[in-house]
């Protein structure tokens, strides 16, 4: 038991002065838990046993006590415990002083219950009794209360009271039996950098503690080892995450539970409003999961795709420049989980291609116009229209043949099954003269057929060139006045096959390209 000093003033006792030679000598007792508590004999009270130990002062220089109970000639701690004791106090010169105390003692002795020494701030309040509750009150702190709560008093050291007041003791005499409590602090235990709603499309992000004395077990769904939160990993929804703490001492633990929500990835969609071809201006759409009223749009295409002509809210137009698959790029900011996407729309384009030059015919000369079209839709189904008809054996197919009686263009339009189309042409010049190259001559000197000339009206110029069967050239003129003669370099060629171009302008600007072969025979 714990003890401390407490001074009740009982029944005034008389203090008794045998004989004195000093008049003026005095005896002080003095508290030395409460040193402002000088009592001066004779002393009136009767004290009570708990407020032992007393300092005894007398105002004679060289002065000392004795006595029952004097211990140290100053110090008054008898241990027979109450009734009446005689002190005599000593001074050079003066008569000896007789002093009596008289003691009481407390007809029970206050014993608090056992109290733990620590105890964690986390834990249930709890009452504090003692074995004389009856008539016994408790402070904590100077506070009158039998009630300890940890939370509401915090961390640090508390001081515990059980006092005691005699009931069979008229003016009381007063008890105290003394402990202390050490409320242990719990903690920090917010989880820095956690958030209450994450997207799932967040990046990872480091999730740390504070360093409390003890140990930290963090449980947490898509949380690595070393303190890495993926949203992604822990997936859509709401999660319960759970820091659990115990100190070191094993006096704390406790635990801190926290919910969070981790939201869907946007289902993003963009239709194209506009035609598929990607020579039309088309408008897109953004037609996918509905957002709330305060989000904002930005629509973007690469430059090298096209541009955008005019954007909106949910709609863009967009100017294409080229056929193919085409980035999209949408940022949707202002709503729970702002987002960065890309979505791609294919544009078809049809290329169309007639495989026959521009050239000078002769009429009623069948000249063939094949026509090529292609197209990135690898399925695609084409048909074909040719303008004028005029002169065509069909106006509807990819490689007519026309005959002509004066100078045409002719135009084919090519239309895939989207409606996508492209056009080419091709003009055929009636030619103002007439050209023949015979196929076989014999230069014998026979005086007949002997040279092979280039015939016609209407020729202005033209360059005539043969080759042997290995293409090696053996003639070549730009008059046509002048014929071959079979020879080359002075010495005439066998007998054989012989090829030839001619490259002919007529009088009226127009041009010819003959080819052909003739046999020499001789």
């Amino acid at each position: 038991m714990k003890k401390l000093f407490t001074i009740l003033l009982l029944t005034i006792l008389g203090a008794t002065a045998a004989h004195a030679q000093c008049d003026d000598i005095e005896v002080y007792l003095i508290d030395p838990d409460s040193p402002s508590n000088v009592y001066t004999a004779p002393f009136q009270f009767d004290f009570c046993t708990t407020t032992l130990p007393f300092v005894l002062r007398g105002n004679k220089d060289g002065g000392v006590f004795n006595g029952l109970g004097v211990v140290s000639d100053s110090i008054f701690n008898p241990l027979t415990g109450g009734g009446s004791y005689q002190i005599i106090y000593s001074a050079p010169g003066c008569t000896d002083y007789f002093v009596e105390i008289k003691l009481i003692a407390p007809s029970a002795i206050p014993e608090l219950n056992e109290l733990p020494n620590f105890i964690c701030e986390n834990a249930e309040a709890f009452e504090i009794q003692g074995n004389v509750d009856a008539d016994a009150t408790v402070k904590i702190n100077d506070v009158f209360t039998n009630i300890f709560n940890p939370l509401t008093l915090g961390p640090g050291l508390h001081r515990i009271e059980y006092i005691y007041i005699d009931p069979d003791v008229t003016n009381g005499c007063v008890a105290i039996d003394k402990d202390s409590i050490s409320v242990v602090a719990l903690p920090d235990m917010e989880i820095i950098g956690l958030k209450k709603v994450y997207c799932i499309t967040d990046p990872p992000e480091q999730w740390t503690l504070h360093t409390p004395t003890g140990t930290s077990t963090l449980i947490a769904p898509g949380l690595s080892l070393n303190g890495i939160f993926d949203p992604r990993q822990a997936g859509e929804g709401t999660h319960i995450i759970t820091h659990n703490y115990r100190n070191f001492s094993g006096i704390c633990e406790t635990t801190l539970i926290e919910e969070i929500e981790i939201l869907p990835e946007l289902a993003v969609e963009v239709t194209s409003a506009g035609s598929a071809c990607y020579t039309e201006t088309d408008t897109l759409v953004y037609s996918g999961q509905e957002l709330p009223d305060t989000a904002v749009l930005a629509w973007s295409i690469k430059e090298e795709d096209g541009f955008l002509v005019y954007q909106e809210g949910n709609k863009a137009v967009v100017e294409w420049a080229s056929p193919g698959d085409k980035e999209v790029g949408l940022a949707i900011s202002n709503i729970s989980c702002d987002g960065n996407y890309t979505y791609e729309v294919t544009k078809v384009g049809v290329e169309v291609v007639i495989e026959a030059q521009d050239q000078v015919v002769n009429s009623n000369t069948p000249v063939s116009i094949p026509v090529k079209a292609t197209s990135n839709h690898l399925a695609a189904q084409f048909t074909y229209a040719w303008s004028p008809s005029t002169g065509l054996s069909c106006d509807a197919c990819d490689n007519p043949v026309a005959l002509i009686d004066e100078t045409t263009t002719y135009t084919v339009t090519v239309t895939d099954e989207n409606g996508c189309s492209a056009t080419d042409e091709i003009t055929l010049t009636l030619s103002s003269g007439n050209v023949f190259i015979p196929n076989i001559f014999t230069p014998n000197a026979d005086g007949r057929n002997d040279e092979l000339h280039v015939l016609g009206q209407g020729i202005a110029s033209l360059t005539f060139t043969i080759y042997d069967r290995w293409g090696e050239q053996v003639f070549e003129t730009t008059d046509k006045s002048i014929g071959w003669d079979g020879t080359h370099r002075g010495r005439a060629l066998n007998t054989g096959l012989y090829f030839y171009t001619a490259d002919i302008v007529f009088e009226d600007g127009s041009t010819v390209v003959k080819k052909g072969n003739v046999s020499l025979i001789r």
